[in-house]
Parts: structure tokens; sequence; C-alpha cells
């Protein structure tokens, strides 16, 4: 193979780049998605019961504005003012069907035997301090208002526009949704700059998934090449090395998008760190195959020779790490979310890449650049370490394999202090503007976790029979007491206002009515009463057979969310009658991590199969193939364990770092088997094998090992928790495997495969006398 790759060098580096530039041709066709749907398989069934849901009701897609005044008080003339300004543009914005807010909440009240309903707060009503305050007592005793548009001390109000997207949703549309309201803040904060307002709610929370991806990937895959070029230059000392990598990883990761383009793969805020993985992994190939060809090039002086000796001691190395990462990546396909399947399936593709141009175009590379001479930081004093390190090994090999298994096992027991457990809005740091807002209207006012019932009459106009409504009244009754319930909406306070209004305002007729037929006229009285874009249809079907109740909740992690909702569940299963649907957001991220973490165990499993009989195969020794299970599957054990030490908490993105790892830590073990088994086999002393491998081979381990760390180190540094928590933990994993395949592997193959001392050997007076 490298005597064709000479002779053929130049239609081959043609060939392949003819090949390049068709896939990296599919770039253009990338999308980018930040709809938390994808995140989810539409069979996902929280996925399937929140659609059904916002199918029989107004789409719950929201932008939450809260607007604080500085002195503390809504209930102003310049507050109100800004209020209703907020309201009447609010209508403007892109998609808009719906604006909720204290100026425009329907109040209701009675005037002699009539009925009416005006806005709270009028546009054209004088704003007087006498009604003001008469507007800010009626305010306060709303329970559709308290909790949800106004805080308790009214020191806080919220605004809610509702958004209903076409079906056909575009990445772009949140991002058109989210430019003209912070045009609309913006203006409103101009003209009243005593007012603090902060944004929140579904939609920007979509497009917070953007703006983490962008600047992501404006800084975390610049920085990631910066640091592999600098350790590169740092090894090596040759610009030549560095050129001939940096072509080989930029080609892997252009070809691997090109084809995800062309495949029809769309890029998710977890997928998108595929290019800074692609590199990080890709460039370990180099790095064995230039370390050999500098190792060979010092001795021989001959470019052809050097190029010769690495690609014989580094083909089948390559080949089959770069198999066995694609299984550990493919393996991600097991993961119940969309985008980590995405980014297993980029990632594979890019490493099949970059070990094929590894192969072709980095020997043909080297050929034509100067030769890779200089003495790089590695070779000048890492040498000598190594060096120390085998003579260690082999010198006290049962003490080493001894502390290192127990270091091992203490690690590994330290497994059961993980929880599955995991809070979506913490997903974003505290430097992204959408956090630092959510979680301060939390404190002051409400918070974007809630759940949305559909409970269904079973039956067409069924919401008017009384015996359904008190079902649904006990519910509400019920949340209103749950501690992770902030606030609860429904008809149902709406209708019991209604009666009291007509029933000249008595607070004793504050309740449901009790015939079907009254409280048929009073919801019909009221619809008829409201203004265009306030009906309704957001709390009640068009059938009138089912209402929606929706609890708001505090931010609460994952168990606590499931804990909730299994409570809610086995209080309706004691009511008979009606049949209940539970959806939102909220719901759905709470049973991904649980289901992917479920999921992930089987993919990973498999992933340890494939790549344990890959290399059993390779190395045609079952002692070997045994003993390489424990560098490739303890890392990800032990770096489990210290995540149960210092965090405790394992999430969606943690939940795939076992498969991704195992695919990344192997690569070292093999190459340090590899070169072990060919000098065993080539007659040398196994302790001998040992220290020639960690010679050998020890220098670009470490040197990838590092840049690997680095790498994902990184991506530790992401804004995007899904995103630094993978990252941190697979560098963890690799550092953890670092070790383990220069100490505690060579160790444990000087003890398996040492030969024990003949008897006809040992000296006479060594010898055991006979009785």
């Amino acid at each position: 193979m490298d005597s064709a790759i000479k002779k053929y060098r130049y239609m081959l580096l043609a060939v392949l780049a003819l090949i390049a530039i068709g896939l990296t041709a599919g770039i253009p066709n990338l999308s980018f998605n930040t709809d938390y749907h994808a995140f989810y398989d539409d069979g996902n069934p929280e996925l399937r019961a929140f659609d059904t849901i916002q199918d029989r009701f107004v789409k719950s897609d929201t932008v939450m504005i809260m607007v604080s005044p500085e002195d503390g008080q809504v209930f102003t003339p310049s507050t109100i003012s800004a209020i209703h300004a907020l309201t009447e543009t609010s209508w403007q914005i892109p998609y808009s069907t719906r604006v909720d807010s204290i100026t425009n909440f329907q109040f209701s009240e009675a005037e002699a035997d009539d009925l009416t309903v005006r806005d709270l707060v009028p546009s054209d009503q004088p704003l007087s301090s006498r009604f003001l305050k008469e507007a800010n007592q009626d305010a306060l005793a709303q329970t559709e208002l308290v909790g949800r548009l106004l805080s308790s001390d009214s020191a806080h109000t919220a605004l809610y526009i509702t958004i209903s997207f076409p079906d056909e949703r575009t990445p772009g549309q949140p991002k058109e949704v989210m430019e003209a309201v912070r045009k609309m803040i913006s203006s409103i904060e101009s003209d009243h700059p005593d007012l603090a307002i902060r944004v929140s709610g579904v939609v920007p929370m979509d497009y917070a998934f953007a703006e983490v991806s962008m600047r992501d990937g404006e800084t975390l895959i610049t920085g990631a090449l910066l640091l592999m070029l600098v350790i590169l230059y740092a090894l090596f000392r040759s610009v030549a090395a560095v050129l001939a990598t940096t072509s080989i990883i930029l080609g892997a990761v252009l070809m691997a998008l090109g084809t995800a383009g062309w495949i029809g793969i769309q890029l998710t805020p977890p997928s998108a760190s595929a290019p800074l993985m692609i590199l990080t992994i890709a460039i370990a190939d180099c790095i064995h195959f230039i370390s050999s060809y500098q190792y060979k090039l010092q001795t021989t002086r001959i470019k052809w020779k050097a190029i010769r000796y690495a690609y014989s001691n580094n083909w089948m190395p390559i080949l089959l790490t770069s198999v066995t990462s694609a299984i550990g990546f493919v393996g991600m396909n097991f993961s119940d979310s969309p985008p980590f399947r995405d980014l297993g399936n980029i990632t594979a593709l890019g490493i099949v890449f970059a070990g094929v141009l590894s192969l072709t175009v980095l020997p043909a590379l080297l050929w034509f650049l100067p030769p890779v001479t200089g003495q790089g930081i590695t070779l000048r004093s890492a040498d000598r370490l190594l060096n120390r390190l085998a003579a260690t090994v082999t010198a006290r090999p049962l003490v080493i394999a001894a502390v290192g298994l127990c270091v091992v096992v203490a690690l590994i027991a330290q497994l059961p202090k993980n929880r599955i457990d995991d809070t979506f809005l913490h997903y974003f740091d505290n430097s992204i503007q959408f956090r630092a807002d959510s979680d301060e209207i939390e404190r002051r006012l409400t918070g974007l976790y809630f759940i949305d019932y559909a409970i269904d009459s079973e039956s067409e106009n069924g919401v008017y029979d009384p015996s359904y409504l008190k079902k649904v009244e006990d519910f509400v009754d019920w949340l209103n007491v749950q501690p992770e319930v902030t606030h609860v909406s429904s008809l149902v306070s709406t209708v019991k206002r209604l009666n009291k209004n007509l029933h000249g305002d008595d607070p004793l007729h504050a309740r449901l009515p009790d015939t079907e037929q009254e409280i048929a006229q009073y919801i019909f009285l009221y619809e008829m009463s409201l203004p265009y874009g306030l009906d309704l249809k957001n709390q009640m079907s068009l059938d009138k057979s089912s209402l929606r109740v929706s609890a708001t909740l505090s931010t609460i992690p994952t168990q606590q969310v499931l804990a909730f909702e299994k409570r809610a569940k086995n209080w309706w299963d004691q009511h008979e009658g009606v049949s209940v649907l539970a959806g939102s957001p909220t719901l759905m991220f709470a049973h991904i991590s649980l289901r992917n973490i479920q999921s992930m165990l089987t993919g990973t499993a498999l992933a340890l199969i494939g790549i344990s009989m890959l290399m059993l195969l390779m190395m045609r020794s079952l002692k070997y193939g045994m003993i390489s299970l424990l560098p490739n599957l303890a890392p990800a054990l032990m770096a489990f364990g210290l995540w149960g030490l210092a965090v405790g908490e394992v999430g969606l993105a943690v939940s795939v770092v076992a498969a991704m790892s195992l695919g990344i830590v192997v690569d070292d073990t093999i190459h340090f088997l590899y070169r072990c088994l060919r000098h065993q086999r080539a007659g040398t002393d196994i302790n001998q094998a040992v220290s020639m491998s960690i010679r050998h081979v020890g220098r670009a381990i470490v040197s990838t090992s590092l840049i690997l760390a680095g790498g994902f180190g990184i991506l530790a540094l992401s804004h995007f928790k899904v995103n630094s928590e993978m990252g941190l933990l697979t560098a963890v994993c690799i550092l953890i495997a670092l070790v383990l395949d220069l100490v505690l592997l060579p160790a444990l193959l000087v003890l398996t495969f040492r030969k024990k001392p003949d008897a006809s050997t040992v000296p006479a007076q060594a010898q055991p006398q006979s009785a």
C-alpha cells in the first residue's frame, strides 16, 4: 500500500481531492434547528401528548415579559402607560395571536342585573390616583392574575404574548420574533428608563439555543483549533507537520459536515459540537503517524524509508482505531434524543474520513513537504520520564497492579452516588441573558416550568356539566396546595367569578353554579362580551368537551417533576368519568433524561462487544483481548465515580458519555497493545517488550491524550450545559485512560506474560532441602 501511494501519489491526491470537494459541497444543505422539539422523536409519548393538547386548544408557545418599576409600584401612571404601550405593540409581533396583560385583563362586575366585562385598566381611562388604587385592589382580588401577571406586592407585572408558528416551522422564525420583541422593549426602555424589563418563555428559550450555539461556534472551535496547532508545533517543531495535520483534520471535518448535509441531518446545539470532536479525535491519527515518521527519519535520513516505517507500524492501529472509535459514536444511535444520534453519526463519519486521509493523503503530503526533523518538547524531555516509567513498571509490576486495581475499584464503588436528575432551564449558564432573566422572573413573579392538563368530559358540551366542573375544581384545589405549584390557570375560577357577579357580587356565590343551564348561560354571556383575540379557546375546546388546566411550577429537578406527575396521575386514577392528558416541555425534558440513560446502556454494551470482538481479531490472543477490556471500560466507570463524588447529577448530556468515551479511549490501548504484541511475537521478553512500547508509543499516547483532553476541556467551557458537561466528563475519561494505558496496563501485561523461572535454573543453595 505504501509503495502504491508513492507511485500514484499525484493521481491519489487528485482523486481524493475530487471526492472531498463532492462531499464538502453538501455543507450548504445544512440547516440549524433550535426548536426544543428537535430533542424528541415524532413518536415520543410526551411530545405526542403535548402536541395533542396544543391542537385541541390554542398553542402555548409564549414570550413572557416582566416589567419591574424602580419605585416598586406597578399601578402608577407612568408604568401603566408603559404596559398599555407594550400590550398594543405586542399584537404586532410576528406570529402573535394573543396578548395578556394586567391592563387588558377581562374584568367582570355586576351593574344592577347586567354583567359588565371590560379591560381592567382601559386605555382611554384617565389614570387618576383613585382609579389606579381601585384597579390595584381589583387586580389583587383576582386569582387569575396574582402569581401569573402580577406579584402579590404589586411590584412586578408580566405580559404574555402567545405565538402560533406555522406547522412547517423554520429556524428563522424564533429569531424573527425575538428581534421584534427586543426592538419593542428597547423603545419602551428609552421612554421609561425607570423600568427593568426581562424576557422569558418558550420562544426565548428556542432562540437561546441558537445564541449559545453561535457563541460556542465562534469561540470554542476556534480556540480548540489554535490549541491543537500550538501543541503540534511544540511537539514536532515543524511547520510541515502542522500543515499536514491541519489539512487532514480540516478535510475530515468538512467532508463529515458535507455528508451530513447530503443526507439531510439538521444541526442542533448538541450536534453542532461535532466539528470540535472530529478535529480533536482526528489529530490523534496524524500524531501517531508523524511521530513514527520523525523517529525513523532521525536515523535513516531518507524520507521515503521513514514514511514506509511509519506506515508499516501504524496502518493497522489507525485502521482499527478509526473503526472502533466510529463504533463508539455509532453506539449513540441508541440515544432517545435525535440530536445526540446526529452528533454520533457526524462524528463517526469524521473519524472514518480522518482515518482514510491519514493513511492516504498524509503520507503523500509528508513526501511533498520538507522533512519533519525538529526536536519537539516531547522528544527532548518526556523521553526521560517515559524511560523512568518503563523501568518502574517492569521492576515493580505487582505493587503497581495492586495499587492501580484498588484505585479502580474504589472509584467505581462511587457510582451509586450519582442520581438521574436534570433541570432543563439550567442547560444555559448565567452569562446567557435568557437564563439570567428567567431566574429573576421566577424569583419575583413566576416560572417557566408548567404542565398543561387536558381534562376531557368525553361528551360534547360536557364542560357545562356541574359534576364535571366539580371534578375540575377539586383538581385545581389539589394543585394549589402542592409545594411545587406556584399558580393554576383554569376556566373554573372565571365561572365562579361570573356566578358571584350575577348574584350582585355576593361573596357567598363565589362558587360553581348548581345547574348545567346556568353554567352554559354564564360562559356564553362572558364569551359574547370578550374582545377579539381574548376568547376562551386557550382554556376550552371548540366542541366544549374539555378544559385546559395549566399548573405553573417552580424550577425543580427532573425527579421532582416526575414525582409530581405521578401524584397527579394517582389523584385522577381515583376519579372516574373523565380522561386526562398531561403534557408540556417540562414533562418532555423530565422524561428524556431517564429514557436516554436506559437506551444508552444498551448502546454502550453493544459498542463494547463490537470493539472487543475487533480487538480479539486483531490481537489473535485471548489474553491480550481480555486485558484490553480493563483500560477500555474502566475509564468511563471511574470517571462516573468521580462525577458521583463531585457532582452527583447525571442528566441528558452525561448519559451519552460512556459510549462516546469508549470509542475514544480505545485508541491508545490499541496502539500500545499492537506495538507490545509485535515485539513479543518477534521473540522479545515481555519486560523488554513493555519497556520498548512505553518508550516508542508513549510519546504519541501522551501527546494525543493531552490534545484530546484539551479539546474536550475546551468544550467544557461551553455556555450550554449539555455540551460543557459532556466535554468535561469525556476529558476526565481520557486522562484516566492515559494513566491506565501507561501504568496499569503495562504492569498487568508483565504479570500475565512473565515467564516463571525454571526450577533447574535456581541456584542450589536456594533449592529447598529434602527431608
